[in-house]
């Protein structure tokens, strides 16, 4: 029968058993079942620990990953699947992450625009597919894309980026239809493009290849 050689309590209590398993247990559990060194469990209290083990390392781990930057719920789901924790106990963990607000596709959404509207080399179509893939569903999206300004380019710097490519391109057949791509492609829309190559246009008129 499995018995409890050890007993540490901290931020939680860490229960070790004579068959060299560790299990986590909060400090309510502990004092309810009145736990103690050389106590023998019955098989229905360990499955119970058991389990309530399972569940606070899948919090510590999921707490521990955020610790270390952002995740959608889709990708804190995948993360710790690949750590090896049952369905059950994720799909647990992941409303109790939710409810604690440690986990929002909404308030991650937002995070992750701001971050890429900093930076300003990717457009609002990138940075919605880029999030569909993290599997942020498209309602949040685009009340994150609202609440952000994200509908606002900044032209400056998108002009910025074309003369850049522009220059690099210069002495090469179909310049603009390559800025255009390579414009469209970072996810920023058709008009913002049409006007920035416009402008360019203008400033070197020697060149003829310039289709919209």
């Amino acid at each position: 029968m499995l018995k409890i050689t050890k007993i540490l309590t901290g931020r939680n209590v860490s229960v070790f058993l004579n068959n060299g398993e560790r299990l986590l247990l909060t400090y309510e559990t502990y004092s309810s079942l009145m736990l103690k060194s050389d106590m023998e469990l019955e098989s229905e209290v360990y499955l119970r620990l058991s389990d309530e083990s399972s569940f606070l390392n899948c919090i510590s781990r999921a707490l521990s990953s955020l610790a270390r930057g952002g995740k959608s719920v889709y990708e804190m789901r995948q993360y710790l699947k690949k750590k090896g924790f049952d369905e059950e106990i994720i799909e647990r963990a992941l409303i109790y992450l939710n409810e604690k607000n440690y986990l929002n596709d909404y308030d991650f959404a937002i995070n992750y625009i701001t971050r890429k509207m900093c930076s300003g080399k990717r457009g609002r179509g990138f940075i919605i597919r880029e999030l569909l893939k993290k599997g942020v569903d498209r309602k949040s999206i685009d009340m994150a894309i609202k609440e952000s300004g994200l509908c606002n380019v900044d032209m400056d710097l998108l002009y910025e980026m074309a003369l850049k490519k522009y220059k690099s391109l210069k002495d090469k057949k179909n310049v603009y239809a390559k800025i255009s791509s390579f414009l469209s492609y970072r996810g920023f829309d058709y008009d913002s493009i049409a006007s920035v190559l416009r402008k360019l246009q203008e400033e070197n008129k020697e060149d003829s290849d310039f289709y919209l």
